[in-house]
């Protein structure tokens, strides 16, 4: 009777947990399910290109011969040697495990720099909970997309994160740090550096570099690299050399032009390429160009520089007010900032995939907040229209319409929208800051009289 009745206590707990607790029990299921997924794969996609240049590195082979596809700097490779200690099924596990903890650190951060409140346990739901949902619907299906190819965009964004969450703490070398550790697995966090620039961190800007450039050069304590001096030289010497070239092409880089959604594939597809469809996937068309690759890529720099001149335009009507003591702070406008850098990240780099677009789920949070609790219809209806232009990219209505989509930039168009909104956000935050010290002043100048 005793063990009946402490079975049925057992039971009664653990039904009462999983209905105050259903945030932990869905992502928990759907991280289980991924697991299954990286032990049943025949062939890792992770595994055949990660741990097979770690290996590569480790005998002093050629990590960066063209035919392999490994076009990262050699920390990434480096940071896979730990992995070759283990069997192809203990590989896949801890792979597994590295990305669980990132992604719950990850969106848990995130959510702490867009002012959430605890979410668990759910005793009733509230305006918090439906904006959590808003940000992580945002992004989650960019997250999807990098965990099925087993790929490292998690762990690289949340070292973006704990930098910005460390930013937000005024620990201003550790942010740089952790950028500097971003930018040296993947280069494009080097705009950290323009943003440190623009707060006036001159230290912070010098250390993040070091850091980017240092941990590249460890792997050369490994081995040497056989194509140049160093390992960083033999990557800057097989992909980044390119960009000088006169025949280089923005937006081609080792793989479909329509999987390319920053804007230097956007602008490949719209003015050097079209596409046919047929045997059930796209074929894309490379057209004579009517224009010289320097007028191309002069036009593309244009574009990209009124970009940032535009979002530099919101930090300055930001930054206007920072010695100003009477200004209100909102917590939610450092935020903005990241988010905005963030999405310019990937919008300006040479090749951006869905799955860099994870760190959509902080701009997401930040603008779904900003709408709700200054009651905007414009950010609100900036916000929703985003989304929907996102969701056509989704394989949920087919190849056809998902590539398609693809092609014309949907989650480039998505983020620009997201972008946009942030800016407009900000600059709201400036008129209501401009509003509350005319208020103080007037009351004063009453005072006064």
């Amino acid at each position: 009777m005793t063990s009946d009745s402490a079975t049925t206590s057992f039971v009664s707990r653990a039904i009462s947990w999983m209905r105050t607790h259903p945030i932990t029990l869905i992502t928990s299921a759907i991280m289980l399910g991924y697991l299954i997924t990286y032990l049943v794969t025949p062939h890792s996609p992770w595994a055949e290109l990660y741990v097979r240049a770690a290996d590569q590195m480790v005998h002093g082979e050629n990590v960066y011969e063209a035919k392999l596809g490994f076009a990262y700097p050699p920390v990434r490779a480096l940071m896979m040697v730990p992995f070759l200690a283990l069997p192809a099924l203990g590989q896949q596990v801890a792979w597994w495990m590295c990305n669980v903890v990132c992604l719950a650190l990850m969106c848990q951060w995130m959510w702490k720099l867009a002012g959430g409140l605890k979410l668990e346990p759910v005793t009733k739901l509230t305006a918090n909970h439906f904006i959590w949902l808003a940000g992580i619907l945002t992004g989650i299906f960019y997250v999807f997309n990098g965990l099925s190819n087993q790929a490292t965009d998690v762990v690289e964004c949340l070292f973006m994160v704990g930098g910005c969450l460390a930013m937000s703490s005024r620990r201003v070398l550790l942010a740089a740090t952790l950028f500097g550790i971003a930018a040296g697995l993947k280069a494009t966090p080097l705009l950290w550096c323009a943003w440190l620039i623009w707060q006036r961190q001159w230290i912070a800007t010098a250390w993040l570099v070091a850091v980017a450039v240092g941990i590249n050069l460890v792997p050369d304590m490994i081995s040497q690299c056989p194509t140049s001096s160093t390992w960083l030289g033999g990557w800057v010497q097989t992909y980044l050399v390119q960009f000088q070239s006169a025949n280089y092409t923005p937006g081609n880089w080792g793989s479909h032009v329509y999987y390319n959604q920053s804007l230097a594939g956007m602008m490949n597809r719209m003015f050097l390429s079209d596409w046919t469809w047929s045997d059930g996937t796209m074929h894309v068309i490379n057209l004579a160009s009517t224009l010289s690759p320097m007028v191309y890529k002069l036009g593309l720099l244009a574009f990209e520089a009124m970009l940032l001149g535009v979002c530099a335009l919101g930090f300055w009507r930001r930054s206007s007010f920072r010695g100003d003591v009477t200004a209100p702070r909102f917590s939610y406008e450092p935020g903005l900032e990241y988010s905005m850098v963030m999405m310019l990240m990937v919008l300006l780099s040479p090749m951006s995939s869905k799955s860099h677009f994870c760190i959509l789920i902080l701009p997401g949070m930040m603008l779904a907040r900003v709408a709700w609790e200054q009651r905007s219809k414009v950010l609100g209806t900036i916000f929703i229209v985003a989304n929907v232009i996102g969701l056509i990219a989704l394989t949920w209505w087919g190849e056809y319409v998902a590539r398609v989509s693809l092609f014309y930039g949907a989650v480039t168009i998505k983020t620009l929208l997201l972008l946009a909104g942030c800016s407009v956000a900000l600059y709201q935050l400036r008129i209501r800051q401009k509003a509350v010290i005319g208020n103080v002043e007037v009351g004063e100048s009453r005072l006064a009289a």
